[in-house]
């Protein structure tokens, strides 16, 4: 029991260590720490994950022997390698170092926590998930009646770079609350959405009143954050959720009474989209443009790269697109998880990733855990329009440790 209370305890502190990194690293700095000490103090977690994920390779070979390895933990062993060999291949070593850490967090942490005794910590860790999204969705609803900035009216010396004020849509203030941005604040409460609608069709009558509260919450939450991307990705993962779950739960009448909602919604925002102020939040005004022209930019370096096999396969190293790329001067931002992946990666490293994707959303599907290939589905879909694994670490670490508990949960008690 103490052993279980101890993991319990890491994994909890890593998840909101992650989600609330940009914070609490910018609040470090306003009490005067240095950007060396601020930086370890707010990105512990990565040592745990490094180490956590070497313990598990090292022990692939004993764990095939007694047959306790899935598809899924090769899948993952080989798409760090892939990723490993890769970072550093026309970069130096320090640069290499870092875009390591912007395209494989999301598999460190699925290695990291594969070895530990979690099978018991699903719930205790959905309820954390939950609880805390709806905290964050609640702090973005109600900063909107902030001043802008309040964060520096508060704690002294704190900048006024950082936080509500900072992200707007033309005139529109795009709400921001814990996080590092709207765009990672939306796409980190696609998860909590889904867990706490999952928890409502397992409950009866008052808690299941609190957890649709909590969903609408959270589902206010990524409204707020005006984040298109992070908009699509909550549809399609409600969208599977609710086809998923219709046979069991509802009635073909109340299914079709849903999607008939979700489209007249899709509707809804076509017609808004007619209306010059609507148009402009929903189309983001001019980010629109630039948004296609760096989707355009970053397809037409793919289809370049056709001549140079090498860097077609493998990549041009890390830092030559995506986050990472601002800070080594190349400043090549393909807006896509996917292309970033193979520009930096290489066409090998994408291809692996992809497989190893699909193989969560097939084991979570195995194991009966829609509210997780939900969350899955829907995080692919955002990744078609923003880094969402390289530059939201909040929400990479949180599915990744709740993808590793799934594996290590036997079929035969499969997780509703």
């Amino acid at each position: 029991m103490k052993k279980t209370n101890g993991v319990f305890a890491l994994l909890g502190l890593i998840i909101l260590s992650v989600a609330l990194q940009s914070f609490l690293y910018t609040l470090l700095l306003s009490l005067g720490l240095t950007e060396h000490r601020a930086f370890w103090l707010t990105h512990w977690y990565e040592l745990v994950l490094v180490g956590g994920s070497l313990w598990f390779l090292i022990r692939i070979p004993l764990n095939l022997w007694r047959r306790q390895l899935l598809g899924t933990d090769l899948w993952a062993a080989v798409t760090l390698a892939f990723l490993v060999l890769t970072s550093f291949h026309h970069a130096s070593f320090s640069w290499g170092l870092q875009g390591l850490r912007y395209c494989a967090l999301f598999v460190l942490g699925y290695l990291a926590i594969r070895p530990l005794p979690t099978a018991s910590l699903y719930r205790p860790l959905v309820l954390l998930t939950v609880l805390f999204s709806g905290k964050v969705a609640l702090l973005a609803l109600v900063e909107r009646r902030f001043p802008l900035f309040y964060w520096s009216h508060l704690i002294p010396h704190f900048p006024t770079s950082w936080g509500w004020g900072n992200f707007t849509v033309v005139e529109a203030q795009r709400s921001v609350s814990l996080l590092a941005g709207p765009n990672q604040l939306g796409s980190f409460l696609i998860p909590g959405l889904l867990f706490s609608l999952q928890q409502a069709f397992h409950t009866k009558r008052l808690e299941r009143a609190l957890w649709l509260l909590g969903s609408g919450i959270i589902g206010l939450g990524i409204v707020a954050s005006l984040s298109r991307a992070a908009w699509l990705g909550a549809a399609a993962a409600l969208i599977y959720f609710v086809t998923a779950r219709s046979w069991k739960y509802f009635s073909p009448l109340v299914v079709t009474a849903i999607l008939i909602v979700l489209l007249a919604a899709g509707i809804g925002l076509l017609q808004l989209s007619q209306q010059p102020r609507w148009r402009d939040v929903i189309l983001h005004g001019s980010s629109q443009t630039e948004h296609q022209i760096s989707l355009t930019n970053a397809m037409h370096m793919v289809s370049e790269r056709r001549n140079d096999p090498v860097v077609f396969l493998f990549g041009s190293g890390a830092g030559t697109a995506g986050p990472l790329s601002l800070k080594t001067g190349t400043a090549t931002i393909p807006e896509s998880w996917y292309l970033q992946l193979w520009l930096e990666n290489g066409l090998v490293s994408l291809l692996a990733w992809l497989v190893f994707f699909a193989s969560l959303i097939r084991l979570s599907m195995r194991r009966n855990n829609v509210a997780l290939a939900a969350t899955l589905i829907g995080l692919s879909v955002t990744a078609l329009f923003l880094h969402t694994f390289a530059d939201n670490p909040g929400v990479a670490v949180l599915v990744a440790i709740l993808c590793a508990i799934t594996a290590s949960t036997a079929p035969a008690t499969r997780e509703s």
